[in-house]
């Protein structure tokens, strides 16, 4: 209403209304990339690859929608039996990569985090991309207000 009123003009006001939008929306994505980066390069730098064996596998959702996922019990490094699952593997023995600090947050199926690595860094660029653009967008905005 404040730029409306000042005759900021209705590029102004389509501004500083997609700056918060996009300013939120990246701050959602933020936090997702730092974790999924963290964890692959926590995995790259101490994880543990120990062989696990398929306990069972199961159908999630229904119809065409239907996921398989496999449930794998490994034993870790202090001789503690874990599970791990998820979509990863089919296999009857598989590796997995855990972080030995972290056994529970940790487990991944297969030694490379590179996938990883990179669609953390995609989240990460992508949200501060969509951050720099919605606080910019936002400055516009107020600028206008001062014209």
């Amino acid at each position: 209403m404040v730029l409306v009123n000042r005759g900021a003009g209705e590029r102004a006001v389509v501004f500083w209304l997609a700056g918060p939008v996009l300013t939120g929306a990246g701050s959602t994505v933020l936090p997702g990339g730092v974790r999924t980066v963290r964890g692959a390069v926590v995995l790259r730098r101490r994880g543990i690859t120990v062989e696990g064996r398929r306990e069972r596998s199961y159908e999630v959702g229904t119809g065409e929608d239907a996921v398989t996922h496999h449930t794998y019990e490994y034993v870790d490094a202090l001789g503690k039996t874990r599970t791990r699952s998820g979509r990863e593997g089919g296999a009857d023995e598989v590796d997995i990569l855990y972080d030995p600090e972290d056994p529970e947050g940790t487990p991944k199926v297969g030694h490379g985090t590179a996938g990883h690595l990179a669609l953390g860094l995609f989240r990460l660029v992508l949200g501060l991309a969509t951050v720099s653009a919605g606080l910019w967008a936002m400055g516009v905005g107020v600028e206008a207000l001062f014209r």
